[in-house]
């Protein structure tokens, strides 16, 4: 879970820098890279989400 947050923090800060900053230059690469990762958070937690609704959890704070 560290490896999304860092991911998010990653992808959030060049939003922040695509939106204030006057010249920024995010590369293809650095794109792709921050998409991927999305991809595979929103897998991650759908894959949680069907688990919960499968096994009939209710839904607590742990």
């Amino acid at each position: 879970m560290k490896e999304f947050g860092r991911a998010l923090r990653t992808a959030f800060g060049m939003r922040q820098k695509g939106d204030y900053a006057t010249e920024i230059l995010v590369t293809k690469e650095e794109a792709e890279n921050v998409l991927k990762m999305a991809k595979k958070f929103v897998e991650e937690v759908e894959k949680h989400l069907k688990e919960r609704l499968l096994r009939g959890k209710q839904w607590i704070n742990i």
